[in-house]
């Protein structure tokens, strides 16, 4: 899940802080470094051979034989990138406190091993999760109603904070706060503050809103059926009705305006219920076929009840990503480490033709026809093989 995007709003004084919680102190990536690995090789290869099988398998999901979790259990991989849960001691890179935990699935045939926010996670076991519901792309599910399964709570219509359901009260705070963002901005108007300068890390966001078909394979709904704008536009119908006009000016750079680069957001009122799991993986594989600029760096959501930590992980890893910086590999390896001591599972590292820097390797996991790109059986390897000079971390 994106963390909260709503710039203003008397619940919640964080709204504008979009950042996730990384390392600052090479103190505490020193600690992570040298901590002593709990699990032996040899069941950190049995994880690892376990992942990739079911990461390959490419059965479809059928409700009236299995649950959805017997069937994650199975077929492919339930990722999240939050590293810590609601309620557990220890640090997270997900918001909190939250109602619900946010993952994602992706297996070999359906969706291509999907690129991640971060380069680095955990994979669940879903034999100890609930799935609440699920979501074809990212749907900002840490600002929705009903554990982040229901509408946005900001949704003019269906919100429980949107404009028809608030009341009078409310709504004239909510345009006091404005003001008083406007003042803070040196701005007389809402023409006078770049959107970007409210919420820039969503400068690249596309969005689209409305009750989306459960499946579009199913109908005969287009991409400009389903309204996709910048994520100021969809920001700026959010707040509308309670101010007569625009939160801000829309300075969103103009491919994405022409729906050319960035990723896809869900603004949206529908959520998929586990039993139309694959009807969501179909409605994942149809926008990616109609809008691939948009969905190359997109992936499901997967909506899951508050977990406790450490039964519910299977492994810690991290993605060795050498199109990045040898300290950036670096990070995300000591934080999978960090990760993996707590909970006493193994470390794996993800090696991927499309994360290296070869010129000759598969730019994405998805082709030009809309087939999954194959990947090589092997997804995961252990920690301990990962190539030393590629990833060992400079401790100064």
């Amino acid at each position: 899940a994106r963390a909260t995007l709503r710039p203003a709003l008397p619940t919640n004084p964080h709204l504008l802080t979009m950042g996730r919680r990384w390392w600052s102190s090479r103190a505490a990536l020193a600690a992570a470094w040298g901590c002593a690995r709990a699990t032996s090789e040899a069941s950190c290869a049995d994880v690892a051979a376990s992942l990739n099988a079911a990461f390959m398998n490419p059965a479809r999901y059928d409700p009236a034989v299995s649950s959805i979790e017997e069937y994650m259990a199975e077929t492919g991989l339930l990722v999240t990138m939050c590293t810590g849960f609601p309620g557990a001691t220890n640090s997270t890179t997900c918001d909190s406190p939250m109602d619900h935990v946010s993952a994602s699935w992706m297996s070999n045939a359906l969706t291509g091993f999907r690129v991640l926010p971060t380069p680095y996670g955990t994979a669940l076991d879903p034999t100890h999760v609930t799935v609440r519901c699920a979501f074809p792309v990212d749907a900002s599910s840490d600002s929705r109603d009903g554990a982040g399964c229901g509408p946005h709570s900001l949704d003019p219509v269906y919100g429980s904070q949107g404009y028809d359901n608030a009341s009078l009260a409310q709504r004239a705070v909510v345009r006091v706060q404005v003001a008083a963002l406007y003042a803070q901005h040196d701005a007389s108007t809402w023409s006078d503050l770049a959107c970007s300068e409210l919420v820039p890390t969503v400068e690249y966001l596309s969005a689209f809103g409305g009750p989306m078909p459960l499946s579009l394979n199913a109908t005969n709904a287009t991409t400009d059926d389903l309204g996709i704008r910048s994520y100021y536009d969809q920001l700026n119908a959010l707040y509308e009705p309670f101010l007569g006009h625009p939160m801000c000016k829309n300075d969103a750079p103009v491919c994405v305006r022409l729906h050319a680069c960035g990723a896809l957001d869900y603004l949206g009122p529908t959520s998929w219920p586990p039993d139309a799991f694959d009807a969501m993986i179909d409605t994942q594989r149809a926008l990616h076929r109609r809008m691939p600029a948009l969905l190359e760096s997109s992936w499901n959501e997967i909506i899951l009840d508050v977990v406790e930590q450490t039964p519910s992980i299977q492994a810690a890893f991290w993605l060795n990503d050498t199109r990045t910086s040898k300290a950036a590999r670096a990070l995300a390896r000591a934080k999978a480490r960090n990760v993996a001591d707590r909970a006493d599972v193994p470390v794996l590292v993800a090696e991927l033709p499309w994360l290296r820097d070869d010129p000759d390797a598969a730019a994405s996991p998805w082709n030009d026809d809309d087939d999954v790109e194959a990947v090589p059986g092997v997804v995961f390897v252990c920690d301990a093989a990962a190539s030393p000079e590629e990833t060992s971390p400079t401790m100064e």
